[in-house]
């Protein structure tokens, strides 16, 4: 007579329980499973329930997120039939929240490193010394030669740093209206200015229970986010800027004002170059607050 397939039945009374606490959210789900044989070795009756369909270690709690089978409880009723528990637990924070409320709980991290063909006046070799090309005009060798800033091929380095979560809360305001800003403090080892939020991406495949968030930034490597604008004579021919003056806004910290002075060697001086301004086009915040990535 061939054997019985055992017969598992969950969530019943006997069994089931809830206990939440600062240090952990448990749920039990009672179990009978029936139609077993006893009369072999329990590590055979165990596998033989498993294979009922009784949730294995690891399986997500059908309705609590976050929430993970951690064990079981196994009792042998009589000759043929066991009871017990399946235990979830939802490890929590140091708050009491369970983690993962308010932000992503596992974050993975992406960091690539390449080169973006782009053209520049500057030379970022030489700290940022406009590019100059002098010339005569046509038919006439003898006539004073003029300046011009031309813009060249430059393939400059450019950091892209991508973390990536999931979230049983969608992005607060602030993480989604800060795209398009430059950190206002030192983050990830680069100075203000170096690193520019470039996008956010948010996605939800079980209608709003959980949501993968991806979180993008950007850095030029050896330069802030700064612009660089150069002044022309009244003839429309760009005026040759001191190598010095280029040297010195070059090394001022990122500022959104660099019309506003600042204080040197007990002097007050113009964050404007003479003849190049440089321009501080992305607002600032501060990427320590708004990124509390757990594994940084």
């Amino acid at each position: 007579m061939p054997a019985s397939i055992p017969k598992l039945v969950l969530d019943t009374l006997k069994g089931s329980g809830y206990e939440s606490n600062t240090d952990v959210l448990r749920i039990m789900r009672g179990f009978v499973c029936s139609q077993l044989d006893t009369t072999l070795p329990f590590d055979v009756i165990r596998q033989a329930i498993f294979r009922a369909g009784l949730p294995q270690r690891g399986d997500p709690h059908p309705t609590e997120l976050l929430c993970y089978c951690v064990g079981h409880r196994i009792k042998l009723e009589n000759d043929s039939v066991a009871s017990g528990s399946v235990i979830y637990e939802t490890p929590r924070s140091s708050t009491g929240r369970p983690k993962g409320q308010s932000t992503a709980n596992v974050w993975t991290f992406r960091d690539s490193t390449g080169l973006q063909s782009i053209q520049t006046s500057i030379n970022p070799a030489d700290n940022g010394r406009p590019i100059y090309v002098q010339y005569a005009p046509a038919g006439d060798k003898n006539a004073a030669k003029r300046t011009s800033i031309v813009p060249v091929p430059y393939m400059r380095p450019v950091r892209v740093y991508i973390a990536t979560g999931t979230s049983t809360t969608p992005p607060v305001d602030d993480i989604r209206n800060s795209v398009g800003m430059v950190n206002g403090d030192k983050f990830l080892g680069l100075n203000p200015g170096f690193w520019l939020y470039t996008g956010l991406d948010v996605d939800t495949k079980d209608w709003g229970k959980t949501y993968q968030i991806e979180i993008r930034l950007s850095t030029l490597v050896n330069e802030d986010w700064s612009s660089y604008a150069v002044a022309k004579n009244p003839d429309g021919t760009p005026v040759v800027i001191d190598p010095n003056e280029v040297s010195r806004i070059r090394n001022i910290t990122y500022n959104v004002n660099y019309s506003a002075t600042v204080s040197s060697g007990g002097n007050v001086l113009p964050q404007i170059g003479n003849g190049i301004s440089r321009i501080g086009l992305y607002k600032q915040t501060s990427f320590t607050s708004l990124f509390q990535f757990k594994n940084l």
